[in-house]
């Protein structure tokens, strides 16, 4: 994945900057707990918490009934770049949504989100 700038000196890939978010939405969150949601490996997904941490992104915390456990929180520099994501993810939606309207038609678009969403619970069904 192409590494983005959001406004800082570092470059951050897909997988680091929706980490942070993601956690930064789920304060208290572990690895195992991010691989089984993204059904993504704790390998990868440790790498990725790593960078975060070693550049003051991301903290861990040992959780308080277990001391095994490794709960994951955003620093005040990590809530500042998962607002910035947020932002960009948002225009980013916004532009894109404005391009397939322009192009497709608003009654389209709405019959294609439709048949999405009935194809992402058939297959959340097949997981269950």
């Amino acid at each position: 994945y192409d590494a983005h700038h959001y406004g800082d000196e570092q470059r951050f890939n897909m997988m680091e900057v929706h980490t942070l978010t993601y956690i930064d939405d789920h304060p208290g969150v572990t690895i195992t707990e991010l691989a089984k949601n993204w059904r993504k490996t704790k390998r990868a997904l440790s790498q990725a918490v790593k960078k975060l941490v070693d550049i003051g992104y991301v903290g861990r915390r040992h959780g308080e009934n277990n001391s095994k456990s490794v709960l994951l929180y955003v620093t005040p520099k990590g809530k500042d770049l998962s607002y910035v994501h947020k932002a960009f993810d948002v225009a980013d939606i916004t532009q894109t949504t404005g391009y397939l309207v322009s192009r497709c038609g608003e009654g389209d678009l709405e019959a294609c989100y439709r048949v999405l969403q009935v194809y992402l619970e058939l297959f959340q069904e097949g997981d269950q």
